[in-house]
């Protein structure tokens, strides 16, 4: 196992804990193709795990050059059980999350994104999985 104390992100990826993160505007991309973005980066859409990450995330999307209203997607989508899952597979239910009020709202919408502005900016909202959502974000662990 090596050592993160002095591990550090390339060029164009910023450190939060144990993973770095790249901030990509692409327009007009679906879900799946902002996830192959992050894939061929060898990284993947993140993944949050505590009011900590979500909030370095938001930060991090709104101070950027260019914010959308629908901020990023996020490494969560529904499986055919109709539960939303991380991409690593760890179901969402009984894990922090921050979906904004009566949300999650429709088993129709099978993706999700962190609102960046509007009036729940940094909460959770399930989305058609074909909106397009210009702004991607990626995460890989430091190693």
């Amino acid at each position: 196992m090596s050592c993160l104390l002095g591990a550090t992100c390339s060029d164009g990826w910023v450190r939060h804990t144990t993973s770095c993160f790249r901030v990509i505007y692409k327009p007009t991309l679906k879900w799946v193709d902002a996830r192959r973005v992050c894939q061929d980066l060898a990284a993947d859409l993140p993944i949050i795990r505590s009011v900590t990450e979500n909030n370095f995330i938001f930060n991090l999307i709104t101070k950027q050059e260019r914010v959308t209203h629908h901020g990023t997607w996020l490494g969560l989508y529904r499986k055919a059980d109709t539960k939303f899952y991380w991409i690593d597979d760890t179901p969402l239910g009984g894990q922090y999350s921050a979906w904004g009020s009566e949300e999650p709202n429709s088993y129709l919408e099978k993706c999700a994104h962190v609102y960046a502005t509007g009036p729940t900016p940094g909460k959770w909202n399930d989305i058609s999985c074909s909106t397009n959502i210009p702004v991607v974000l990626c995460q890989k662990a430091i190693s």
